[in-house]
């Protein structure tokens, strides 16, 4: 007869079934993965906004920065003084006409 008893199917609560329990632990260890996922993706996206702007920024001081530093030297005079009228007619003349 004891043999009988141990043979007997027993119920178990749904909650308390291993196939649940695996099946909660692989849902959760989904949604941890895929958090993760899309933390690494925002930190990607940053990483290469500021990749970027590193970038541009030291395009633009390399640009900018050449012809910064002969800009003076090519520059036309500008020191003309105009309010004498003569110096405002030869600039008139010069640049209108």
């Amino acid at each position: 007869e004891a043999a009988e008893e141990e043979l007997r199917p027993t119920f178990v609560p749904r909650g308390e079934r291993g196939t649940i329990i695996q099946a909660r632990e692989a849902a959760e260890a989904e949604e941890r993965r895929l958090e993760r996922e899309k933390q690494r993706k925002v930190e990607r996206v940053a990483e290469s906004r500021a990749l970027v702007a590193e970038a541009v920024t030291r395009e633009e001081t390399k640009h900018y920065g050449e012809a910064d530093a002969g800009s003076e030297a090519d520059a036309p005079d500008d020191g003309d003084d105009l309010d004498d009228p003569l110096e405002f007619e030869a600039w008139r003349l010069r640049e209108l006409g």
